[in-house]
């Protein structure tokens, strides 16, 4: 997984976005048959908040050639005991074939920003598989990219009023 910090300049082209995470085949590895893997993003800290407009969108369909023709693959983003917290479950590959590059998920529509609390979180990526004969593993090509919007407290409280 690459975390990109996007300057100014970057984050001004791409939506006002300030982090892009770049999660290919080969940051699934559990290859434990209908198991699961959550992929920790970024640890957040307290006063954190991701904006609401965050996006998983996909660049190359995972290839599901190597898995069944029964599986499912979705992935979410969110937090620390939350999983779904930003962005819900979204199909990465379903009925063994990968979702289409230039599919995009977004957050629901009247979804508030996410304000860390006391303690911090982790910002996951979670990958969910169902196939009773397959492994998060057996993808052999895949990107996606998860775009965030993060206001990080540190940041804010250095700024003079």
């Amino acid at each position: 997984m690459k975390h990109i910090l996007l300057q100014a300049s970057q984050s001004a082209a791409n939506s006002g976005y300030t982090d892009l995470f770049v999660l290919t085949h080969a940051d699934l590895t559990q290859a434990t048959d209908n198991t699961d893997q959550s992929v920790t993003l970024d640890a957040l800290e307290f006063g954190d908040v991701v904006g609401y407009n965050a996006l998983i969108e996909i660049v190359t369909a995972l290839d599901a050639a190597n898995v069944s023709a029964d599986n499912a693959l979705t992935v979410s983003l969110g937090v620390t005991g939350a999983l779904t917290q930003i962005i819900g479950a979204s199909a990465l590959a379903a009925a063994g074939v990968g979702t289409v590059a230039k599919t995009g998920y977004a957050t629901a529509a009247g979804g508030a920003p996410y304000v860390t609390p006391t303690g911090g979180k982790d910002l996951i990526a979670n990958f969910d598989i169902t196939d009773a004969d397959g492994a998060l593993a057996d993808y052999s090509a895949g990107e996606i990219r998860i775009w965030c919007n993060i206001h990080r407290w540190s940041k804010r409280a250095n700024t003079e009023a």
